[in-house]
Parts: C-alpha cells; structure tokens; sequence
C-alpha cells in the first residue's frame, strides 16, 4: 500500500491473503494481481514494477501465512491496519 497507493486504490484484492492471489506450478509460485477495472499506461508501468519486485518474494508452499514485526516493542490494530 506505502510503495503504489495508485494501484493499491483500484486492486480488488485488498483483503486477500497472499495464498488467494497466485498459485504454484510445481514449486514454482505464480503471482496474480486483479484490478477493478483497466489500468492506464501509466498504471501498467506501475503493475510492471509491482510483479518484478513481487517476483523475488514467493511463499514457501508448506507454511502457513503470517505476519511478522521487525524491530518493535508494541503493537497496535492501527499499526497492523497500514502494513
């Protein structure tokens, strides 16, 4: 959401889990992006970057989707809410 608020605004996945947007193909995970409607050139460029930054993060196919916090020492609903 912080990297393309653009896309994030028309992605009709915002309440997915990771595991509800691809799939593998072997071991192989294929990311999938659904959007609300057609996305502009500019929009396209955006989506581009998106898979190839995606593209190097894949889930591990036998652990369960968890949420991790890196350096903190409290927590709040708030915070999770913009992750």
């Amino acid at each position: 959401m912080r990297l393309y608020p653009n896309l994030y605004v028309i992605s009709s996945q915002q309440n997915e889990t990771i595991a509800s947007m691809g799939w593998y193909e072997g071991e192989v995970w294929n990311w999938v992006f659904a959007w609300e409607r057609e996305l502009t050139q500019d929009e396209l460029r955006l989506a581009d970057e998106l898979q190839s930054l995606v593209a190097t993060h894949n889930p591990v196919q036998t652990k369960k989707d968890t949420l991790l916090w890196i350096d903190k020492r409290s927590y709040t609903v708030k915070e999770f809410q913009q992750v």
